[in-house]
């Protein structure tokens, strides 16, 4: 199977930039407690961490769209990429299991995300 590393590259980048305006606003607007101590049982929290979720989503659908081929793998690998570059960016601090379990979720939603780019790319031809 033909990784398209490019492809994948640019959908970390919707996924990162994304990510970025999405923390930004919350701060914005004043619910930035969520960075510190995320709760599964708050209901606003768990709206954010469905957000972040689909914000992979998009990057792996952009990254699949790219890529043109293996849409899933590409979708997923956004994710895994994710995972990877947050993990070398922590510095060794611990992070929060509701995020981990973001970056879980967030695999999976990359890939749903490849999957739709082939579903719209059938569509379209």
């Amino acid at each position: 199977m033909n990784v398209q590393w490019p492809a994948v590259l640019f959908g970390w980048l919707v996924d990162f930039g994304l990510s970025l305006l999405l923390q930004l606003l919350i701060v914005l607007v004043g619910a930035s407690s969520f960075f510190d101590s995320p709760s599964l049982i708050n209901p606003i929290h768990l709206g954010l961490m469905l957000l972040f979720v689909l914000v992979v989503g998009v990057g792996g659908f952009s990254g699949a769209r790219m890529a043109g081929t293996a849409f899933a793998l590409h979708g997923f690998l956004v994710g895994v990429t994710d995972i990877l570059v947050s993990t070398l960016l922590s510095g060794g601090v611990s992070t929060p299991h509701p995020f981990i379990l973001i970056e879980i979720f967030g695999c999976a939603a990359g890939a749903l995300g490849g999957l739709l780019a082939m579903r719209l790319q059938r569509v379209s031809s």
